[in-house]
Parts: structure tokens; C-alpha cells; sequence
């Protein structure tokens, strides 16, 4: 009879897995997804606080968005090296740092005092999550037989979504009723909890990676090409796309780029194993994990400054929209592994591509007359997608592997992912930023041609509110696109008028034009959705790259080896 390992005591894990898995597996899931609620706390915690961080702070869209781009570069250039440190130092202790940082970082933002401070103590809160999901998930993958681990990523993937339904109302709660402070303090809460559960319940797991150590240089070239990349973006359009600073930007990117993968040839311990790219399921599944990312992270943004922006509502009711595909996404995620493990992941990473593409695109015909209801619908589309997507690339890359390789595996498709955040928030907001200037130009010209076709106006008023909408849209018309709101295009008409109209006629005018001005930026909102709905067609080929079974491309090894 085997003896159940004690927490902190070392199981050394090899090739061979057992049928029924770790004795205490099922609380060893409930534990380690607290790791994941953690996660999915922050991002829809920070994702809902955006426009409040942009009201307080006096910034715009482009400079709140490094509070989420500054994490997510973090996050992403170290996300390998942590994987490295689990292999190498073992899971449980290195999950438990991790832990440790993330939470002391989340009392840190939540006293921070400016929008700098805010975005320095989100680069130590990244430091943390980058060792939380991805070891997470690497650790119940150990405990899991191979012929489970759809369900487990599954139910894994469950805990996730049902974070994602407390997350939004709390968020927007504390925000509502408090403010953002409170939402770095709910995560310090949710760390310590998730610490706790792990020290008492998580049995160390280490695999063989003696003498491996971190890649210092490959973590320099890759923050160093994400950074300019990211920067060259969201700026293109107050900088200018053709500026030499944008430019310049670009190419530092390219040149970080190619200076990285060759450093990754010719490194002793290179963060990133060029080599595993050569199984086909494990790149498919970082190339989805790409283009989902981007469509993903920058419409959540995006909608919540819709709400708020366009449509008027609080942050609160911004972030009940999002319920509905977290639940959906909640209920789905169990059967969803089930079917992973029965008929391979190639169908389901498609299904998930497909209601992505298509959710998209619903998105892209919000306007502003749109309801709350008509939101909520729409939300639908990503439930269905979430539930069968991440569980579908995640499960097909990681059993692709060798198990020696979970580590920095796990750690990679968390990468890829990330990239696509990075790229989507910088991405999407860019065209938003650019179809927004878009829309107060046509704001300017629909309403010169309102008030034209105004009888109740003399030639001489309508001159005169001609002139104040022109003015109006070149002093306030650009902050407000940035900040994604609209400009007021009526503001001090009734003052220019001097008394010459009626104010029964002056409020109508005042009416109409603000709802032409609402319109227009609403429909600036149709381009990146659109955007990230092309990007959700892109996964559709790759999907049918993920192997018709979980563990296909790995078990000629595994023959090989026992040969």
C-alpha cells in the first residue's frame, strides 16, 4: 500500500503515471485553482477600475493602459523563467513565493498614491502572478493521470470562470461604493487565502533539471522587444505612425526580436526551448493562444469603456454584463474536458475559435442606442468560447510534451497567451484611438449639418453655433477620444447666443447634438472588434493542428524511451 505524501514532503516525479493519480488529487484541485481565482481576480478587478484610474489620475486610455500593459510585459518575460524555477527548485516552493510576492505587491497598489507608483507596484505584482497560473496548472497536471487531464483543465478552467462571475459586480462595487484602493485589497485577501490552502494541502513535486539556471540575457531581449513594441503602438497615434520615434520603436522591437531567438540558440539554459515548437500540437497551441489573447484582452477593456462611455452606465453595471459568459463559461468548462479527453481537442479548439470570431463580431454592431440587454447577449458567445478554447490548447500542448518538460511548457503557452494581451490592448486601443478621431471629425460635419437644417434658427445663430461646434471639437475632441469618451459639441451655445434663442429651442439643439456626437463615438467602437474577430478566424486552421487526441505527439517518445 502506498502512503499519502505529507504537504512539503518530495515526490519525485518520473515517466511512468500512475492510473488513478495522487491520492488527494481532487483537494489538491480545489487548491491549486485558488491560484487561478487569484488570477482571474486581478485582471477583471483592474480591467473594471480602468475608467475610474483615468477620472482620478487626470490621464488618458493610452497612459492608464500600462497599469494592464506594465503587468502584462512582467508577466509575460518571466513566465518561462518560472516554470524553469519550479522544474528546478520545486513546484510547491516556488508556488508559495510566488504567492508571497504577488500578495505584498497588492498591498503595495492599493496604497499607491499616483498613476507612476501604481504602474511600478503592477510590475512587482507580475513578478508574482507570472509563478501563480502557470504552476498552478503545472501542478495539477502532476497529480492527474494523462487520460484526465482534459477534465482537470476543464474543472481547472471552471474554477476560473466562476471567478470571473465574482469579479466584475465586486469590482464594480468596491469601485461604485468605496473606491479603486479596494480592489488591491481584495486580491491581498484572496493571496493570503490561496497561500494558505497551498502550504497545508500542495505535496512538493520536482522534476530532473539539474544544472539549469535563468537566462538573464533572454529575459533582457524579450522585455526589451515587448517593451518597444507595446510603446510603439499605443503611441502611433498621438506620435504619428510615420514619426521617427514610432518607427524607431518598431524597428528596436524587430532587432530585440531576432537578437532574442538568437541568443536562444547559442544560450546554455535558454528560457525558451526553440526545440519543442518542432510538435505540432504544442505550437498550434501557443500560435491560438496568440491570436485568442488578442481578441480577448482589448475587447474586455473596450466594452467596459463602451458601457460606461457611451452607453452611460456605472462601473457597476458594466461589470454585471460580464456575468452571463462567466457562468455560461462556468457550467460548460466540466463537460467541455470531458469531451477533450473523448474526442481530442482539434474539434473543440475550432468550436471555441468560431464563437470567439463570432461574439466579435456581435460586438462590433453595439451603437449607441444599444441596451443593456443587448450586451448581455452578446456575452453569450464568449461563454460558449471560453469554456471549450483554453481547456482545448491548454490540455492538446501540455500532454504533447515530455512529462520533463511540463514546466517551462506550461510556462510558454501562458507566454504566447500573454503576448496576445500585450498585443491586443496595444492593438485594439491604437484603432480605437484612430477611428475615435475619425468619429469627431464626422461628429463636426453631421452637426454643422444638423443645425443647417434647423428652421427655427437664424442664418446668423446658425453661424455662430457653427463656430462654438468647431471650437468645441478642437479643444476637447481629442482628450475625449482618448480618454474614450465624446466631446460635447453644444457646450456653451446657450452662452454664445446671448439670449437670441429660446431656451426651449436651445436645449433641443443641445439635445441633438449631444446624441450625434454620442452616435459617432459609438460607432468608433465597431473598428477593433471588428479587428479582434479577424484575429478569432485565424485560430480556426490552427485548431485542426492540435492532434485528434490529448498525448498523441508524445507517445513515440514514450516508446522510444522504454525501449
Amino acid at each position: 500500500m502506498s502512503e499519502t505524501p505529507l504537504p512539503g514532503e518530495i515526490v519525485e516525479a518520473d515517466e511512468t503515471e500512475p492510473d488513478q493519480g495522487h491520492p488527494r488529487k481532487w483537494l489538491i484541485l480545489a487548491t491549486v485553482s485558488s491560484g487561478l481565482v487569484l488570477g482571474i481576480l486581478n485582471v477583471s478587478l483592474v480591467n473594471i477600475a480602468i475608467p475610474a484610474l483615468i477620472e482620478e489620475f487626470g490621464t488618458t486610455v493610452s497612459g492608464a493602459s500600462w497599469v494592464v500593459n506594465a503587468f502584462n510585459i512582467t508577466q509575460a518575460v518571466l513566465l518561462l523563467s518560472f516554470g524553469r524555477l519550479a522544474d528546478r527548485y520545486g513546484q510547491r516552493r516556488v508556488y508559495l513565493t510566488a504567492l508571497s510576492i504577488f500578495s505584498l505587491a497588492s498591498l503595495a497598489c492599493g496604497l499607491a498614491g499616483s498613476v507612476d507608483q501604481l504602474i511600478a507596484f503592477r510590475v512587482l505584482q507580475a513578478v508574482g502572478s507570472a509563478g501563480i497560473v502557470p504552476i498552478s496548472l503545472i501542478i495539477l497536471l502532476s497529480v492527474f493521470p494523462r487520460h484526465q487531464h482534459g477534465l482537470a483543465t476543464g474543472l481547472w478552467g471552471a474554477f476560473g470562470n466562476a471567478a470571473a462571475i465574482i469579479g466584475p459586480p465586486v469590482g464594480g462595487a468596491l469601485i461604485t461604493y468605496g473606491s479603486w484602493h479596494w480592489i488591491f485589497f481584495m486580491s491581498l485577501l484572496v493571496g493570503i487565502v490561496a497561500a494558505i490552502l497551498a502550504f497545508l494541502f500542495v505535496p512538493e513535486m520536482r522534476r530532473e533539471a539539474a544544472g539549469s539556471s535563468l537566462d538573464g540575457g533572454g529575459i533582457g531581449l524579450s522585455a526589451a522587444a515587448l517593451f518597444c513594441l507595446t510603446l510603439g503602438i499605443i503611441q502611433g497615434n498621438s506620435w504619428g505612425w510615420r514619426s521617427a520615434q514610432v518607427l524607431g520603436l518598431l524597428a528596436a522591437a524587430v532587432v530585440f526580436l531576432v537578437a532574442f531567438l538568437l541568443w536562444q540558440n547559442r544560450a546554455r539554459s535558454p528560457m525558451l526551448n526553440l526545440s519543442l515548437f518542432r510538435i505540432r500540437p504544442f505550437s498550434a497551441a501557443n500560435a491560438m493562444g496568440v491570436v485568442g489573447g488578442i481578441g480577448m484582452a482589448g475587447s474586455t477593456l473596450l466594452i467596459v469603456l463602451f458601457m460606461i462611455n457611451v452607453l452611460g452606465y456605472s462601473e457597476l453595471q458594466a461589470a454585471l454584463t460580464m456575468i452571463p459568459a462567466s457562468i455560461v463559461a462556468m457550467i460548460l468548462s466540466p463537460f467541455a474536458g470531458r469531451l477533450i479527453d473523448r474526442l481530442g481537442p482539434r474539434y473543440l479548439g475550432a468550436v471555441g475559435t468560431i464563437f470567439f470570431a463570432v461574439a466579435f463580431f456581435l460586438f462590433s454592431q453595439l451603437r449607441s442606442d444599444s441596451s443593456f440587454w443587448d450586451v448581455i447577449w452578446r456575452q453569450l458567445f464568449i461563454g460558449v468560447a471560453l469554456s471549450v478554447h483554453m481547456p482545448a490548447i491548454t490540455a492538446a500542448g501540455l500532454t504533447s510534451l515530455p512529462l520533463r518538460a511540463s514546466g517551462v511548457g506550461s510556462g510558454m503557452i501562458s507566454t504566447a497567451r500573454q503576448f496576445g494581451n500585450i498585443l491586443g490592448i496595444a492593438l485594439l486601443l491604437a484603432i480605437y484611438g484612430h477611428a475615435a478621431l475619425a468619429g469627431t471629425e464626422a461628429t463636426v460635419v453631421r452637426a454643422t449639418e444638423y443645425v443647417v437644417t434647423r428652421q427655427d434658427l437664424s442664418a446668423e445663430v446658425k453661424e455662430e453655433a457653427t463656430r462654438v461646434i468647431e471650437r468645441n471639437a478642437e479643444e476637447g475632441g481629442a482628450a475625449a477620444a482618448a480618454s474614450g469618451s465624446f466631446f460635447d459639441p453644444a457646450a456653451g451655445l446657450s452662452d454664445a447666443f446671448g439670449g437670441r434663442v429660446s431656451a426651449e429651442v436651445t436645449d433641443s439643439l443641445d439635445a441633438d447634438l449631444t446624441a450625434i456626437a454620442q452616435s459617432e463615438m459609438g460607432r468608433s467602437y465597431m473598428w477593433p472588434f471588428l479587428v479582434a474577430a479577424m484575429f478569432a478566424v485565424f485560430g480556426l486552421p490552427l485548431a485542426f493542428l492540435l492532434g485528434r487526441r490529448l498525448g498523441e505527439a508524445r507517445e513515440p517518445e514514450a516508446e522510444e524511451s522504454r525501449a
